[in-house]
């Protein structure tokens, strides 16, 4: 995840969003609002080339198979 030059919270909330923690989860663990959440989410995606949390899934096992490959946003 490093790759896509996440912060160190954006790579710790990208974490618990791929073992399927909701934000509201997420707000609870790391003892944050849910808003900040969805603000690093929305980081996450733009970062990532993604609009949905398939396509930060899809982009990410895209870009560990080939850390070459050149990100597009959709």
């Amino acid at each position: 995840m490093s790759n896509f030059k996440l912060t160190d919270r954006e790579k710790q909330i990208a974490e618990l969003i791929l073992k399927e923690n909701t934000s509201g989860e997420i707000s609870q663990l790391l003892h944050i609002s849910e808003k900040t959440v969805e603000t690093h989410r929305k980081n996450i995606y733009l970062k990532t080339g993604s609009k949905t949390l398939v396509g930060m899934v899809k982009n990410m096992l895209n870009y560990k198979e080939n850390p070459k490959l050149k990100l597009k946003k959709s």
